[in-house]
Order: structure tokens, then sequence, then C-alpha cells
């Protein structure tokens, strides 16, 4: 069982990761405004996957003044302070300091995603009482957790079928040995 289904060496990729997180806080990507703060390869990555679920309200926040975006819309970056109008902001920029540091009184809801090192966001965020914050490592963790589920129920799967097998060759081979027995 080893071998062939734990401990294997691939990871749940982000995209997926993701959307597990979005799905688990009771969000539908599709329905979702989402906000991309760096025109980032990681970002340019998450913008297709949620293109590819549905998602339409998707926006790029951007230093950038030119150059190819893959979303149809495009903010630059001093509109990064109206971040609040999201349901979902995805950070995957180079900066030196906090580029969301500190949240508004009236906020809904809202999923942030930090996926720099440095970080991006402020961490005291994830206190707000609104706000959920998950951070490149933490969602590296929750993606392993769920991965170790899921190879773990499809094991007990294939050991349940390999035991009814058993016992199904068990039986036959005992009601073959009394038939043999009694024609005798």
């Amino acid at each position: 069982m080893r071998t062939s289904f734990l401990l294997t060496k691939k990871g749940v990729p982000l995209p997926l990761a993701i959307q597990s997180i979005v799905e688990g806080n009771q969000k539908i990507i599709k329905n979702c405004r989402v906000l991309f703060v760096g025109n980032s390869s990681i970002n340019r990555q998450l913008m297709v996957f949620f293109k590819q679920k549905g998602c339409h309200q998707l926006t790029l926040c951007t230093r950038m003044k030119q150059g190819e975006f893959p979303t149809p819309k495009v903010i630059h970056w001093d509109k990064l302070s109206e971040w609040n109008c999201y349901d979902i902001v995805l950070c995957g920029t180079n900066h030196d300091r906090f580029v969301i540091d500190k949240a508004c009184k009236n906020i809904g809801d809202i999923l942030l995603f930090d996926l720099s090192v440095p970080r991006n966001i402020n961490p005291s965020l994830a206190i707000h009482p609104k706000l959920t914050l998950y951070n490149i490592d933490q969602i590296g963790e929750i993606a392993r957790k769920k991965k170790d589920e899921k190879e773990i129920l499809l094991c007990e799967n294939v050991i349940e079928k390999a035991v009814e097998r058993q016992i199904k060759l068990f039986k036959e081979r005992r009601q073959a040995k009394w038939r043999y027995a009694t024609a005798l």
C-alpha cells in the first residue's frame, strides 16, 4: 500500500489547493470577485484556472504600465486600496513591504491568500473577524492534509475489496471441497 499509494512525492497543485480552501469557506468560485495583486507567473497561472472554473470577475492590480495581461480587467497599483471590494484577494508579487496592511471598518467577508515570501499581507489582519488569511505555507499544509486523507480513503477501499475477494475465494474453495467429498 505504501509503495502504490502513500507517501508519493507529487503534491497537490496550488490552484486545486486554493479551490479547495475557497469551497471550504462556502464560496462559489464562479460567483466571486477576485483581485490578483501582481502580474507574477503564479498569479497568471491562477487567473487561467479561475477562468476555467467560470469566474469572470477577475481583476489584476499591477505596477506594470505596459505588457501582456492575461485578464479582462487591469487596474494600476494606486487602486490597490480598493482591495476590500473583492471576495478573494491573491497576492503574488515582489515587494519590500506589506501591500495590504490594514482593513477598513465596513468590510465584507474576504479570503486573502498571501503567496509571497516575504509576505505581502500583514499577518495581523488574520485576527480581523471578516478576513480569512492564508499564507503560502498554510496553503501547502492544508493541501498536504487533504491529499493524505484522500490517499488513506483510497487505501481503505482497496484493502476492503481485496479482503472481500479473499473471503469469496475461501468460501468457493470450501464449497468445492464439500462437493468433492460428498461426490465420493
